[in-house]
């Protein structure tokens, strides 16, 4: 099986699989602010491990490109076309 990249200057933006609410640290308690709905864009800034939700301990810290813009950290099964990012 053969894999290709994308074609230059092609881009993948990450989105949310399903809806989410952000939350301050991973598995702990959300930020009292909007969700981010399933298909909302957002920017994915870094990972880190959690508890086990969805199947898996990954969690990535993501801000949403759609008012009111809100920010933390969400399970990492709830990202589609993620981003490579570095460690929190």
């Amino acid at each position: 099986m053969a894999f290709t990249a994308a074609p230059a200057g092609a881009t993948s933006t990450s989105v949310m699989a399903q809806r989410e609410t952000p939350e301050w640290t991973p598995g702990g308690s959300t930020l009292g602010e909007w969700p981010i709905a399933a298909g909302t864009a957002v920017t994915m800034k870094c990972w880190t491990q959690g508890p086990n939700v969805d199947g898996g301990k990954k969690w990535f810290y993501v801000s949403s490109h759609a008012y009111p813009f809100p920010a933390g950290y969400v399970p990492a099964n709830s990202v589609a076309n993620q981003a490579q990012v570095g460690l929190c």
